[in-house]
């Protein structure tokens, strides 16, 4: 075990960092260390649930099954994806490796693997080395509810352990496994530091296994399997331990040989030109990405997303960074070019509605303007033909009962000479505006002869109108009043007799008179 001292370096770092719309290569992910974790054959891990294919509870299955199963059981995995992965093998597995970097903190939860994604808090990313199926990846914040809904079936799921000594502890109470697989990495994640001073040398942690380094892939995937293995499976032999009870537990199948049985397997180093030989992008999966990143370009251009910024936004994760992976920035001149032209159109789009509601302001106040002005107008004037016939009159009835809207023209705007005018007035106000000030009214208009009177209703009134819905205005009111005084003068000349019903008399005693 090394003396130095071991290095600092927080796990909320280790989170990619990648401008919006580009892709995750092989290194980004380090693929072939993932590829070496879930191509192990190992079956050494109890399954605390039903088996993939079908075996009982607590069957040893390898790593792969294991963590796919997890998944498959989360109670936030949705139907879609269980029958997605249960369907599609290849999918299962390019999931539970994406998982899996989401569990270690590799994945930023700012980050979305579909196209179809609109929210500004999140940005696109393809990752062709995990897409050779059309399954959606979704976005790291579901990926992370779904690993952390992970339980098991013993009914101790509100408390789960939360250090690796809690997880020792129960696997020694005889608890196998102690704990489910994706809590133990969230752990293990959580305590990088701690794990590299008790299991790993020259200055390593936990998390640098999943870090970009000159260690080969295979290595660090057999270092990781050791400790999951430690802590599920097989806690007896410490690393501090010097001497083991043979035959006490089982060997740690991912242990080294020609190491002690307690220690870390042997983490091989490369030289800078191995280390560039793995994780290489294929020909095919640069076309793929290609193809994604247009792919998304249209499905912004189309259906017009909210915004996608090519800011990254900090999650609760990675607020304090101190470490960063961006690539230079002359490689994302294409994507910040589009974020700028998409801004920009925001704006125009923006500009545009804020005019034509301007527009829409203006036209309901000419509208109102209009009523207004409409509400001040009478309605038409009388020809001349028959003017001639008008007399004037005292007005009988009280100008208090006058109704305010008058459908017939008053009399002072008739003029003896046609002018084909339309006379407004000016007394009234709008039926939206303060009363007006009291002025002095003008002087009685004469009224109509009832032949005017008659030769008014029959030329301007509406025979399908009933007539206790039309507007009275003083030519009606007085037309009714001399109706009411001829009815009163006839009513008062009748004697009482002519309230009487006729007798009846035989017919031999009638006198017809002559």
């Amino acid at each position: 075990m090394s003396s130095k001292p071991v290095a600092q370096v927080s796990r909320k770092s280790l989170a990619i960092k990648r401008a919006d719309g580009e892709p995750l290569t092989r290194c980004d992910i380090q693929y072939d260390l993932l590829k070496a974790i879930f191509e192990d054959d190992h079956a050494v891990f109890t399954d605390p649930h039903e088996t993939l294919h079908g075996d009982p509870a607590g069957t040893k299955v390898s790593f792969h099954d294991l963590y796919i199963n997890s998944i498959m059981r989360s109670s936030k995995a949705t139907k879609v994806l269980r029958e997605k992965m249960q369907d599609v093998p290849n999918f299962a597995t390019d999931f539970a490796m994406l998982a899996l970097l989401t569990n270690v903190g590799r994945i930023n939860t700012t980050m979305s693997f579909f196209p179809e994604m609109k929210t500004t808090i999140r940005t696109y990313h393809p990752i062709p080395a995990l897409q050779r199926t059309n399954g959606n990846l979704q976005d790291a914040p579901r990926i992370k509810h779904i690993l952390k809904a992970c339980t098991l079936d013993d009914g101790d799921n509100k408390n789960p352990p939360s250090t690796p000594s809690d997880i020792l502890a129960r696997a020694r109470a005889g608890q196998i496994p102690s704990t489910t697989v994706t809590n133990l990495i969230f752990v293990m994640a959580n305590h990088s530091v701690p794990l590299g001073q008790t299991y790993f040398a020259d200055d390593l942690e936990f998390l640098d296994v999943f870090l970009a380094m000159q260690i080969s892939s295979a290595s660090r995937a057999r270092a990781f399997l050791w400790l999951c293995y430690h802590y599920l499976e097989s806690p007896n032999i410490d690393a501090d331990d010097d001497y083991d009870t043979e035959g006490s537990t089982p060997p740690n199948p991912f242990a080294d040989h020609h190491r002690d049985p307690g220690k870390l397997p042997l983490l091989i180093r490369l030289s800078p030109e191995e280390a560039a030989e793995e994780n290489q992008d294929t020909e095919t999966e640069k076309l793929l990405a290609e193809k994604l990143v247009l792919q998304r370009s249209e499905i912004i251009k189309t259906h017009g997303p909210k915004a996608v910024t090519s800011d990254i936004v900090p999650d609760e994760d990675d607020q304090a960074s101190a470490v960063s992976d961006v690539k230079p920035k002359e490689k994302r001149t294409t994507s910040t070019a589009g974020a700028l032209a998409r801004t920009a159109a925001a704006k125009e789009k923006k500009a545009a509605a804020d005019k034509m509601r301007r527009e829409r302001m203006k036209q309901a106040k000419r509208e109102r303007t209009s009523a207004a002005s409409f509400d001040e107008q009478f309605d038409s004037i009388l020809p001349e033909s028959l003017q001639q016939h008008m007399q004037p009159r005292p007005p009988q009835v009280d100008a208090r009962h006058t109704p305010r809207r008058i459908l017939s023209p008053p009399s002072q705007t008739r003029n003896p000479q046609w002018t084909g005018k339309v006379t407004t007035n000016r007394r009234r106000s709008s039926r939206i505006s303060p009363l007006p000030a009291r002025v002095p009214r003008a002087p009685p208009a004469p009224q109509r002869s009832i032949l005017q009177q008659t030769w008014h209703v029959l030329t301007h009134g509406d025979p399908l109108i009933d007539s206790d819905e039309e507007f009275a205005d003083e030519h009606v009111r007085h037309d009714y009043h001399q109706r009411l005084d001829v009815l009163s003068r006839i009513q008062s000349m009748r004697t009482e007799e002519d309230y009487l019903l006729p007798k009846i008399s035989d017919s031999r005693s009638r006198v017809i008179p002559h």
